[in-house]
């Protein structure tokens, strides 16, 4: 097919051609269709008009059987205005030729059956009877020409035809016209659709007009101004990335990937590379090979670590990554390269760094050693020391006791001794009195006197025996640290009993509030330490100050498992920044004054490790003090040792 046809042009010349030949033939055939119903209808009425003149011809001389007026009748008929009838023919009823005008009997043809046939032979032949009084007496047969019929379907044919070439040739000239001026408007189009493709974004199409053209001309400028924008933001992006990037593509004309846009980075870090260059990157083959195995396969490219040579012609390490897209059938391939060179260098810093690192904490890990050794040597020795000074403090605090209670039995025991030797001499008087004889009064008077002193001799030696049975019973607790079964107000009691010389050199007064059911399985002797330390701490740190006097001992359940053991002074109270030192080992406000800072420490162990509770201490500056010993009935399971805190 000619190329014109695939024109704009063409096709609307092709399209107007074939719509005018078919809006004609529509014309066309329509036409002759009315003609031919037309001309049927006329013959119809053609055929009874001269089948009544006929028949009003031939009735009156058939029953006379004049037939040479008939012959001029008809004759005078076909010759006259009837133009179109042709022939007249009357039969008998034997089917004889009585009269025929303008044809012989011997070539009488057959009535006509389709109307359509016998317009387009020329003639209508029609055959009908001749009725007389309601009896057909014979038949008449006669012949209508259709001839100006077909001319007329002839000549409309011939205008038809007329007016359609005329139709088709201004069709012709119109489209024509229209088309060229169509077609130069595209072509501006096309014009400026390569400069767009070919990157000039200058070129602008005519849109003066109102037609469809024009405003597609709007639009299409509208679109380039908005392509252009799109690829200067494009470049822009591509431009100021700040690591290198090359866009690579491949088409029909090109199947393998080649250089096609490059953005500053690039060209500052690999130079300017065109498409002639050899290879996707500036490696080696086998790794442009083995990246494009990669990316034909996975469509993308993974963080991939490449050794790249560089404008100035050495190799560096770069971290290259990529993917690919596809527009307009073309396949793009876009390479992003970062340069790890620092990083290398830093982590090859970093490694021998640790290296070094790695031998110090080597020769560290030694002196650390031989400093532990040192160390373990010396906590051996303080642990040794505090060994010592804690049995140290436990003998001064049973000296102590000792001395109390030695000074305690002095006194029963001195008033046991003078109401003894009170009684001797009374003794030694009374029998020197018998032999010179008594009265019966002096003899009662003797007898009320020694009454009197064997009731005082028993009371100072049942007090002497109380204070050194109490004392045997807290030394041998003290002394073993045996577990036992007790009453725990009866310990306390003991307690109580053993510290009486330390309060009567005082101006304190001791109160006790004891639950006298509290049972326990414990330990008494470290309890009994816990009780004491804390009253010498009581009378030492806070009465002594000048500050109160009271001391008060509670003790009450907690629950069916353990028990409150309270200690509460109303003394100076301890500062602040020293509640939270009091437990610890060697701290005291007394150094140099006899204090060791033991006495606390010493409570605290034996609370939590031994007796297995604990202790809280609550103080205010001049409101006093107050020691919390929640511990349990039944102390932990644990081997009692002599030397336990």
């Amino acid at each position: 097919m000619p190329k014109v046809f695939h024109t704009i042009t063409g096709k609307l010349l092709i399209f107007g051609i074939v719509l005018q030949s078919l809006l004609l033939a529509s014309y066309f055939l329509v036409t002759s269709n009315i003609l031919r119903e037309s001309m049927a209808s006329n013959l119809a009425t053609s055929i009874r008009t001269t089948s009544q003149i006929i028949h009003l011809g031939i009735a009156p001389y058939a029953v006379e059987q004049r037939y040479d007026i008939l012959q001029d009748f008809f004759n005078e008929l076909i010759s006259g205005a009837n133009e179109d009838l042709r022939y007249i023919v009357v039969l008998d009823q034997n089917n004889h030729s009585l009269v025929a005008t303008g044809i012989s009997a011997n070539q009488l043809p057959l009535p006509s059956e389709n109307e359509h046939a016998a317009i387009a032979a020329g003639i209508y032949h029609v055959r009908q009877p001749v009725l007389l009084s309601g009896n057909q007496i014979g038949q008449v047969q006669f012949g209508l020409s259709t001839l100006k019929v077909v001319d007329l379907i002839e000549r409309m044919i011939r205008l038809a035809l007329l007016v359609s070439l005329c139709g088709i040739l201004v069709t012709t000239v119109l489209l024509t016209v229209f088309g060229h001026k169509i077609k130069q408007r595209f072509s501006l189009l096309m014009l400026a659709t390569q400069a767009i493709v070919s990157g000039d974004y200058r070129k602008k199409v005519p849109d003066t007009g109102k037609d469809e053209l024009a405003q597609l001309a709007a639009h299409f400028n509208i679109m380039s101004a908005g392509l252009e924008l799109r690829e200067k933001k494009f470049l822009a992006v591509f431009n100021a990335a700040p690591i290198p990037m090359l866009l690579l593509k491949k088409d029909q004309q090109n199947p393998d990937y080649h250089r096609s846009e490059q953005n500053i980075a690039s060209r500052q870090m690999f130079g300017e590379l065109t498409e002639k260059t050899s290879g996707m990157l500036t490696c080696s083959d086998s790794d442009n090979l083995s990246l494009t195995a990669i990316i034909e396969k996975e469509n993308h490219l993974i963080a991939t670590e490449l050794d790249l040579q560089v404008a100035s012609g050495i190799s560096q390490p770069f971290l290259v990554s990529g993917q690919c897209f596809e527009i307009e059938h073309s396949n793009y391939l876009i390479l992003a390269s970062m340069d790890i060179s620092d990083l290398r260098n830093a982590q090859n810093e970093l490694l021998a760094l640790n290296r070094e690192l790695e031998l110090r904490v080597a020769q560290r890990t030694i002196e650390l050693e031989q400093r532990n050794q040192d160390l373990d040597t010396a906590l051996q020795t303080i642990q040794q020391a505090q060994k010592q000074l804690i049995q140290s403090e436990k003998l001064s605090s049973l000296g102590s006791m000792v001395a109390g209670v030695a000074h305690e039995l002095n006194t029963p025991i001195g008033n046991a001794l003078t109401v003894a030797s009170t009684l001797v001499y009374n003794q030694k008087q009374f029998k020197d009195d018998h032999i010179k004889g008594l009265s019966k009064s002096e003899l009662n008077n003797h007898l009320d006197e020694n009454e009197l002193a064997g009731q005082l001799l028993v009371s100072n030696l049942q007090r002497a025996a109380a204070l050194v049975s109490s004392f045997k019973a807290v030394a041998v607790d003290r002394s073993s640290s045996q577990r036992r079964e007790f009453l725990l107000s009866d310990i306390i009691d003991e307690i109580i009993l053993s510290t009486t010389p330390m309060f009567r050199t005082s101006k304190a007064i001791l109160s006790c509030e004891l639950d006298p059911s509290i049972r326990m399985d414990s330990f008494p002797g470290p309890l009994g330490q816990v009780l004491t330390n804390l009253l010498n701490n009581a009378l030492i740190h806070g009465i002594k100050s000048g500050v109160g006097q009271a001391i008060t001992v509670r003790t009450s359940l907690i629950d069916s498992e353990h028990l409150l053991l309270s200690v509460r002074d109303d003394g100076a109270g301890i500062p602040p920044e020293n509640l939270g030192k009091i437990f610890d080992p060697f701290f005291t406000t007394t150094l140099g004054k006899g204090g060791s800072g033991l006495g606390l420490n010493i409570v605290y162990n034996l609370v939590s490790g031994l007796l297995g509770g604990q202790i809280q201490v609550y103080s205010k500056i001049g409101e006093g003090s107050e020691f919390l010993i929640s511990l349990p009935l039944h102390a932990p399971k644990m081997e009692a040792r002599e030397n336990v805190l």
